[in-house]
């Protein structure tokens, strides 16, 4: 397991420099505020909660295999909230997880808990 966990550390950590290389952190950080007050604290949705539960989508495990590759972000999240999920967590790595960034804004489009 440490292997898998070693391989996509070292991944991630190629492709975060490769994009601080083309946007800079302080180009990111103008961006999100943009969206102060409107995007749904994660923090506070845990804190106010009954559950605590933070639900994940993914397609794959790096370990296990396909789970369901052909899963829809915005259906699953929308199950977990209704299933009475605080937060979701969508993953977005296509080699180790089968996600896609659209992932994330097909999820964050269809429900009203942080994504």
């Amino acid at each position: 397991m440490s292997d898998i966990l070693d391989n996509i550390l070292a991944d991630k950590r190629k492709l975060v420099d490769y994009h601080k290389r083309i946007v800079p952190i302080s180009a990111l950080e103008e961006e999100l505020k943009v969206y102060e007050g409107i995007v749904p604290s994660f923090a506070d949705a845990l804190l106010q909660s009954d559950t605590g539960i933070i639900a994940e989508f993914k397609r794959r495990s790096p370990s296990k295999g396909w789970i369901n590759e052909k899963a829809l972000a915005d259906n699953i999240a929308r199950l977990y909230e209704l299933g009475g999920a605080s937060a979701i967590s969508v993953l977005t790595d296509e080699k180790y997880f089968g996600g896609i960034m659209s992932d994330l804004k097909a999820a964050t489009s269809i429900v009203e808990i942080p994504v």
